[in-house]
């Protein structure tokens, strides 16, 4: 039997969580992806928090009454480590939880998010982008397909202004413009 999680049943039961605590969040990923671009089956909910070291011990607090199990806290707060890996004890549902980094395009990622429904994600022009710098590290195809899939069904509203200079930021110029040819857009 295959089981197929609800990551958006998931996200909305985060946050609340994240949202009294005061602690700004986006997901990104495949959900992302997903929502921005072709329907895909993704196994994991990610999401980026933007949460301080001294934060850390109120947000796993929250979850663990909430019923998530929460290993690996010793690691995130030692710095060791920079992603939580939560189930939901009763669903077994599971997220990443992301510590954001404190480079310029995490700020940048985080005044950009998006209100979609009553959940927080990120940009679709930061997904395409993120998504580039997944696929540069793994050789991805699932990555190139998202990024595919967003250009083509966001490409109307897309800011290819801000995709090109990030992008020439990121180095990744040359991997932006085989997605704009492939994809048919740019």
């Amino acid at each position: 039997m295959n089981w197929i999680q609800d990551s958006l049943q998931l996200a909305r039961q985060l946050h609340p969580i994240f949202e009294q605590i005061g602690i700004a969040y986006y997901i990104t990923g495949g959900v992302a992806a997903t929502a921005y671009g072709d329907p895909r089956t993704t196994r994991a909910l990610d999401v980026v928090l933007n949460v301080s070291k001294s934060d850390m011990a109120t947000l796993v607090s929250a979850l663990e009454t909430a019923g998530f199990y929460v290993p690996g806290v010793e690691d995130i707060i030692s710095g060791r480590m920079r992603t939580l890996q939560i189930i939901h004890q009763e669903t077994v549902m599971q997220a990443d939880l992301i510590l954001s980094g404190e480079e310029s395009w995490d700020t940048v990622k985080f005044e950009r998010r998006r209100l979609e429904g009553e959940l927080y994600f990120i940009s679709p022009e930061d997904i395409v982008l993120s998504k580039l710098l997944w696929r540069r590290r793994s050789r991805s195809e699932t990555q190139w397909r998202d990024i595919l899939g967003v250009l083509k069904v966001q490409h109307e509203s897309l800011d290819f202004e801000y995709l090109r200079e990030w992008a020439d930021r990121l180095a990744m110029s040359d991997d932006l413009a085989q997605a704009f040819q492939e994809s048919g857009v740019g």
